[in-house]
This record gives structure tokens, C-alpha cells and sequence, in this order.
């Protein structure tokens, strides 16, 4: 790892402090540099995966979010013309049920019945994703504070709606989304600080 590769330059910066005319060991310290670099370089190239890996979970998660709601909004249309004729549509509720359980693992909902049979589902502190038999649809977009991050957006009426983060509570999406903004960032942080002290305090040693 960059640990690893960082502690083997500065040993070999050791071997060189006792014998700085010999060219091989000058080329081990360029060795043992370029390692470091290139340590460093892997770590970002891994970071980068993982926020391609978290892109493509969201978009798969969002695509079964938006099946979701377009089977509900449709269960909400024949439960109640089912219940205006006088049909007391068991199945039908508990495949609804079903698919709102299914939506809540994947994003924390609120619910509220009407009078008629059908439900109203509302996500992010109040958006509408279903009322009665039309459903909203949620996509995957660029955070507007960071284009190489995603962020979740919700149609309704043609114009679409960025879903705070903060306001998604629980769900596997909420989980990837905090993965994201908070632990992939830190790493990039962390990762950041590493590189620039360790670059600095070689710098300041070779110019001295």
C-alpha cells in the first residue's frame, strides 16, 4: 500500500545519505519515488471504481424504485374501481402491501390512504412519488456541487426536483448516497493530505 511504498523510499533515502556518489543507489531512491507515486495514483484510480460502482448500484436501485412506483399507481386504479363496484379487492391490497414494502427497502417512504382505496407516496421529507394512478419518476443526476458525484432527481410535471440527501432517512439508496458524500470523500481527503505532506516534506529536504 502507500504506507508500504512511503517507507521504502525513505529508506532508501537513508541508504543514500551514506553513500551519495553511488549511482546505483540513486536509482533505487528514483525507483522507490516513482513507487510512491504510482501508490498513490492506484489509491485514486480505486476511489474512482468505487464511485462508478456507487452510480451504477444507484441507477439499478432507481430503475427498480421507479417499477415500483408504476406498480403501485397501477394497483391504486384497479383497487379502487375494484371497491367502486362493491368488490372487496383482497389481492390487490396485499400486492400492494408487497410493493411497498419492497420500495421502502430501497428508499424510506410515508404513506396516506384515501377514501377511495388508493394510497398516496411520499418520499424526501414530502415529494410525491404516487398519487392515485400516476406515479412520478426518480433519475440518477449529477450533484450540482460536484459533476463526479450523483444525486437523486424527481420528475413531476416535467420539471425535475433534486432530492436532498440528508432528507432520504434510510433505504439502500440513502446508504449510497451517505457512501458517497461522506466516505468516499473523507478517503479522497485523507488520501490528499498524505500525498501533499509527504511531496512537501521531500521537497523541503531536497531544496535544503
Amino acid at each position: 500500500g502507500v504506507g508500504y511504498a512511503a517507507g521504502q523510499f525513505l529508506n532508501s533515502m537513508v541508504d543514500l545519505s551514506a553513500r551519495p556518489s553511488d549511482a546505483a543507489t540513486r536509482q533505487v531512491v528514483l525507483a522507490r519515488a516513482a513507487e510512491v507515486a504510482n501508490r498513490f495514483a492506484a489509491a485514486g484510480s480505486q476511489l474512482d471504481q468505487l464511485q462508478l460502482a456507487v452510480q451504477e448500484d444507484l441507477k439499478a436501485d432507481v430503475a427498480r424504485i421507479n417499477q415500483l412506483a408504476a406498480g403501485i399507481a397501477e394497483l391504486n386504479q384497479r383497487i379502487v374501481t375494484a371497491q367502486g363496484v362493491g368488490h372487496a379487492p383482497n389481492d390487490l391490497l396485499d400486492q400492494r402491501d408487497q410493493a411497498l414494502a419492497d420500495l421502502s427497502a430501497k428508499l424510506q417512504i410515508s404513506t396516506v390512504a384515501a377514501d377511495d382505496g388508493s394510497v398516496t407516496v411520499f418520499v424526501a421529507g414530502g415529494q410525491t412519488l404516487v398519487m392515485g394512478n400516476r406515479a412520478n419518476t426518480m433519475s440518477v443526476i449529477a450533484d450540482t456541487s460536484d459533476a463526479s458525484r450523483s444525486a437523486l432527481g424527481l420528475t413531476d410535471n416535467g420539471f425535475v426536483r433534486r432530492l436532498q440527501s440528508q432528507e432520504l432517512g434510510g433505504g439502500e439508496v440513502a446508504g449510497l448516497l451517505r457512501f458517497q458524500n461522506d466516505d468516499l470523500v473523507d478517503a479522497r481527503t485523507l488520501i490528499g493530505q498524505m500525498a501533499a505532506a509527504l511531496a512537501g516534506a521531500v521537497n523541503q529536504q531536497q531544496a535544503l
